[in-house]
Parts: C-alpha cells; structure tokens; sequence
C-alpha cells in the first residue's frame, strides 16, 4: 500500500505526516558548536492521551512540542484549522488517524458523531451523574401521576430539587423519552 508524506507546516525540514495517520522525522543537518551532526529520519511511536488519542513529541533547537496526531495529519493534507472548528473521527476511534477518517468540523457535529458512536459521556455515562437513565424516567412518571413536590422528589432519589425540575422541564436528559 502506497503511503504518501507531506511536510507538516511550521515544521518543514523537520518533520511529515502521512495520509495513514503516522508522523516522522526527516533526514537532516544540524549545526552544533561542535559541527554538523547528521540525523536520519524515523517513524515516531506515539504516545496515547487519557482518552486515547495518540500524540507524538516534535522537537527542534530552542522548541519541543506535544501535537495530537489526528491535528498533524489534516494540518499537512487539509490545512490550517479554521476559526471555530475541531479534528473529528468519522469512524469515533481514536487511534484510527487516516486522512480518510478526519476532517476539520465544528463541535456541534464532533458531539453529533460521539452521539452515533456512542462514546458521549452524556447520562450515566458521565463521571459525575448522580442518577441512571431508569431513575429520571421514574422522577418524570412520578411527577407526571402528580402529588409529588420537587423537593420531596429531591430528597427520594438524593438530589436537589433544582435538579429535579431541570429533569421534569426536560432542560437535561433531553435524549431520553418520556
């Protein structure tokens, strides 16, 4: 399979990305104070993020940088990032970085994908949710039968009764039926 490299702007000479989602250095010359010194070019390992997202350390005299890879493929093929957009996945996984699988989109359309992948972190999926999809469905049953304050809710599932009317006025868990 035909791999095809391009420079990746600001880093000409140094390093290239290529369109199956990998990065390199290049052969090159570098003045020391002691002479030339001659490096030959390698494919970088990259290391992964706390969600998995590969990244790789560029590094030159006076500058050393951490690029996601996914920024560095679309910056060499694409061009520069425009204003109000973000590096997204078609395909929602992380380390597949092939030309073929990233764009530049806004974020609206990157939370639309992780929706369709489902790798949101909306509901209980959320580190911080302090209810499951089944207990606000309840909330909203409960209340709905009526009788039942807000608060009283509240006190029930362990939350406050704020969050409770943010459920049953669907101004969060707007995803889930009623």
């Amino acid at each position: 399979m035909y791999e095809a490299w391009k420079a990746i702007p600001e880093w000409e000479g140094w390093y290239e990305a290529s369109d199956l989602g990998r990065v390199r250095s290049v052969d090159r010359v570098v003045s020391t104070r002691t002479g030339d010194r001659r490096f030959r070019g390698r494919v970088l390992k990259p290391g992964a993020d706390l969600e998995g997202r590969p990244y790789v350390i560029l590094a030159r005299p006076g500058q050393k940088v951490n690029r996601k890879v996914h920024y560095l493929v679309l910056l060499a093929f694409v061009g520069e990032k425009p204003e109000g957009m973000e590096a997204c996945h078609d395909d929602g996984k992380p380390p597949n970085n092939r030309l073929s699988n990233l764009r530049w989109d806004t974020s609206a359309a990157n939370q639309a994908d992780r929706i369709q992948h489902g790798t949101s972190n909306r509901g209980e999926r959320n580190g911080t949710a302090k209810l499951t999809e089944s207990e606000v469905r309840e909330i909203r049953k409960v209340y709905a039968e009526g009788g039942v304050s807000y608060a009283k809710l509240g006190e029930t599932y362990g939350v406050h009764k704020m969050t409770v009317a943010q459920i049953i006025t669907r101004r969060t868990w707007t995803w889930l039926p009623n």
